[in-house]
């Protein structure tokens, strides 16, 4: 049995849409979350900024 053929898994055309869809579904999330954290650094003085917008992406990562 290949990898195109295994049963459950779908063909390759319908495993590529989920995996694209997938992968539109985390763009999507990362493009809201970026946007909120820049709403929320907007708010910090300006030469804060550089460190604030570290701050964030360091707790993401780490969270």
């Amino acid at each position: 049995m290949t990898v195109t053929s295994s049963p459950g898994t779908g063909s390759r055309p319908e495993r590529a849409a989920r995996c694209l869809g997938g992968a539109v579904e985390l763009l999507e999330r990362i493009r809201a979350a970026r946007r909120a954290r820049l709403a929320d650094v907007n708010r910090v003085a300006p030469r804060h900024r550089h460190s604030a917008l570290n701050l964030v992406d360091y707790t993401d990562v780490r969270s």
